[in-house]
């Protein structure tokens, strides 16, 4: 479900988060 590629994945929350700021 979470992509590295650095592109924002909506979490189950609803919430849109940008995974590339966790990389």
């Amino acid at each position: 479900l979470v992509r590295s590629e650095g592109k924002e994945y909506v979490m189950q929350d609803g919430d849109v988060v940008l995974f590339r700021f966790n990389v």
